[in-house]
């Protein structure tokens, strides 16, 4: 998978957050590709070392229910 592709998919699944909170998870994880692309690492291989976009959606939703009301 592409880092566009990774991106896109992971910015429609993660819905449930605001606008600034889905910014800030795609630069995250954009930043995270980005920075291994540099290190050498094929653009394929460094999203595939995240995991899979829906998994990682899926655990963001559920940390952000567990989280302590502020």
């Amino acid at each position: 998978m592409t880092k566009q592709a990774f991106l896109d998919e992971l910015n429609r699944l993660a819905g449930g957050l605001t606008d600034e909170e889905r910014g800030r998870l795609i630069d995250y994880y954009r930043e995270m590709i980005d920075d291994r692309v540099e290190e050498g690492v094929p653009e394929e291989e460094a999203v595939a070392a995240l995991g899979d976009p829906a998994s990682l959606a899926e655990e963001l939703a559920g940390a952000r229910q567990a989280a302590p009301a502020g």
